[in-house]
């Protein structure tokens, strides 16, 4: 036979309206709360709260874990997107280039169509192909028209 005895008593809506909130059954939330008042607690209660609490560490944990994964694969995809960039630059550096080196011979003069075209091809302004390609050469930029 069970040391269990019957107890009833009157409580205010509001605790009733919290010991139905509770996930515990109510038997469970009146033992603790009982238990708590009168100076401790059973083991089981306390055994209840700490499985509780391993619980949410373990939640934490791997919510964690998700979230170091997420950032790696964030890196990843930001190291990609920027070799890309860089693969790009390279791209437009070595157009720039054989764009400068097929004006070697020709004088530098900014309506001389081959000059112009090149420009274009590389979506500059005239002003700045024929400043690269001074630079490069060492050249003088001629005034005047292409004839």
């Amino acid at each position: 036979m069970s040391n269990e005895v019957m107890l009833s008593a009157r409580v205010p809506t509001e605790l009733r309206d919290l010991v139905n909130a509770d996930r515990r059954s109510n038997q469970e939330v009146i033992r603790s709360a009982l238990w708590a008042y009168y100076g401790g607690e059973k083991k089981t209660e306390i055994e209840t709260r700490i499985s509780e609490k391993k619980d949410r560490i373990n939640l934490i944990k791997r919510e964690k874990s998700e979230r170091e994964n997420e950032l790696e694969s964030l890196y990843n995809e930001l190291d990609i997107l920027q070799e890309k960039v860089e693969n790009v630059e390279e791209e437009e550096s070595a157009e720039m280039k054989a764009a400068v080196m097929s004006c070697r011979d020709i004088p530098l003069i900014k309506t001389h169509p081959h000059i112009q075209q090149k420009a274009d091809e590389l979506d500059i302004t005239v002003d700045e192909f024929v400043q690269a390609v001074a630079d490069e050469f060492g050249k003088e930029i001629q005034d005047g028209g292409y004839k």
